[in-house]
């Protein structure tokens, strides 16, 4: 087995195979945001688990990286994926997704409640039942869901409606997708890390000054509320 109590955490993508696509189709950007910390932050090889219907990669961080493979029950292999690596605690598990409320270049982290994914409903609810926690955490009121990585696709004047499917696959612009790479992954990122393995963590310090392409003229970005 990949996992031991050292690597039982893991993050986990969520979108199709067209998140190789640039600018990316908003549906597909939690997919995406796993695909590039394999690229870029240490990561190695992808391979597949669980009888195919997933790609797991551990990342230098000690993190797993997952993303799964189209299919019509996106729930059921979404928890297989998770028992295979024997995570224990639900908040071990970290679900990136697209958020179209919020505009690209922000993002959000909830360690419980909130909306449901728009466009991969029920992984949520799945993921919260799946992990089993230790005897000492039974005890301790402790989040019962998986953390929610929210990545913003909104867009001023986008329309989701009863379109959603479209918009889903709509791209964004360049800029749009510059902002995802240079900010919003990175700081992502390292505030997953300074969250599961502590404030002396090394990293790049990008949650704490972020610059997006189309901000030059109006200094640095503070991080968005919630």
């Amino acid at each position: 087995r990949l996992v031991d109590g050292k690597m039982a955490r893991c993050v986990l993508g969520l979108g199709s195979a067209r998140s190789v696509e640039y600018p990316f189709l908003r549906a597909h950007i939690g997919r995406a945001f796993v695909e590039h910390l394999a690229d870029g932050s240490g990561g190695r090889q992808w391979r597949p688990v669980s009888g195919a219907l997933a790609d797991i990669c551990e990342h230098g961080s000690g993190i797993v990286l997952c993303r799964l493979w189209p299919t019509a029950d996106e729930p059921a292999v979404a928890r297989q994926c998770v028992r295979y690596l024997g995570v224990r605690e639900p908040s071990h598990v970290a679900v990136a997704y697209a958020d179209h409320r919020r505009l690209c270049g922000q993002f959000g982290v909830l360690a419980e409640g909130g909306r449901a994914p728009l466009w991969h409903r029920g992984v949520l609810e799945a993921l919260s039942t799946e992990a089993t926690p230790s005897p000492s955490r039974r005890r301790t009121s402790a989040p019962r869901e998986p953390l929610r990585l929210q990545l913003g696709v909104g867009s001023s004047g986008l329309a989701i409606g009863h379109h959603a499917e479209v918009v889903g696959e709509s791209p964004m612009s360049s800029k749009e997708g510059a902002a995802l790479l240079q900010s919003v992954f990175p700081a992502t990122f390292e505030w997953l890390l300074k969250r599961w393995l502590g404030p002396g963590a090394v990293t790049e310090g990008s949650i704490y000054k972020r610059r997006l392409p189309q901000d030059t003229r109006r200094g640095l970005l503070k991080l968005p509320a919630g």
